[in-house]
């Protein structure tokens, strides 16, 4: 099968099919916006494009979303991202810490891959400086996430139930970050 031929509706392109010996097809919307599908060896482009089909809606949601967002990660270097999050992020803690009470002992971002933030034993709060690419509510979210921290440090039902006195639709921002997250840890390397 060649790299180059296209789902029969003509919106859904593959630029990458890898087959290997793998039991199950997968579908990836790369950081790029590229469609990878992953697919085990001898299956049918015709159940290929079955299973686009029943995906295309889930495909072009996630295609259109990374390209939304694509003009805005190539407008500023790392370190104007980095002091835009300094600013913006500073502000939510301290506004969060004036509507809690809670108090922070040190802030500081971080250039972690895989955490958002953090609360260490001590009071000290780190954040990704990659959350300047996501929506305010969900910054948000982050900031009160970690801020709990302060008070239950576990992710107990007691923690959640704090949180939620704060952030009482925080479900939606979690979700949000679960389901686009990934896409923004892999900018801006």
């Amino acid at each position: 099968m060649g790299l180059n031929w296209f789902y029969s509706l003509n919106d859904v392109k593959i630029d990458k099919l890898i087959a290997s010996k793998r039991k199950t097809i997968s579908l990836e919307v790369a950081p790029d916006a590229a469609l990878i599908v992953r697919t085990p060896h001898n299956v049918s482009r015709t159940y290929i494009q079955s299973i686009i089909f029943k995906k295309r809606n889930w495909i072009l949601k996630k295609q259109r979303e990374i390209r939304q967002r694509m003009p805005l990660i190539q407008q500023y270097s790392v370190a104007e991202y980095w002091e835009q999050a300094c600013s913006t992020i500073i502000k939510r803690v301290d506004h969060y810490c004036v509507t809690t009470g809670l108090k922070y002992r040190k802030f500081s971002l971080s250039r972690a891959r895989r955490r958002w933030g953090s609360c260490s034993q001590s009071g000290n709060v780190r954040f990704n400086w990659r959350l300047i690419l996501v929506p305010l509510p969900v910054i948000d979210y982050v900031v009160v996430h970690e801020l709990m921290h302060l008070v239950v440090k576990n992710h107990s039902k007691k923690f959640w139930r704090k949180v939620s006195e704060i952030m009482p639709n925080y479900r939606v921002h979690r979700k949000w970050l679960r389901e686009n997250g990934q896409l923004l840890s892999n900018q801006l390397n």
